[in-house]
């Protein structure tokens, strides 16, 4: 059983007592901090409205978000394997080419997710 913690967040003005695992605290005030930037966007968007409401369009607004940054992966991933068996047909890739252009495709893709989060954390 890993080791808990807990982690005090300030979430659209009230202080929030957040269990995490220990090692994630760190990562959860980065989180804790973005969700109460867009809480307070959402605020300034529709004014004042039940915070439960205000925490619900919150949360769709992130989860579109999230789905738009998935969307813009998936192509980007597509359009790399396009690339890759244009480039196969040219020429038959050895085994060695294959799995060069595979850590390629998921250093790609670690990037944008890196990307994705610093954009987040923005």
């Amino acid at each position: 059983m890993s080791q808990r913690s807990t982690i005090t967040l300030v979430v659209n003005g009230s202080r929030r007592r957040i269990v995490c695992e220990q090692g994630q605290e760190e990562h959860l005030q980065h989180a804790g901090k973005y969700l109460d930037k867009r809480l307070r966007e959402m605020k300034n968007n529709v004014g004042n409205i039940a915070e439960n409401e205000l925490f619900v369009l919150t949360a769709l607004m992130l989860i579109d978000d999230l789905s738009e940054a998935h969307t813009r992966i998936a192509e980007m991933k597509q359009r790399l394997e396009q690339s890759n068996s244009s480039a196969t047909l040219q020429a038959r890739p050895s085994a060695d080419d294959k799995l060069h252009s595979e850590r390629r495709l998921e250093e790609t893709t670690r990037r944008i997710e890196q990307l994705a989060k610093l954009f987040e954390n923005s």
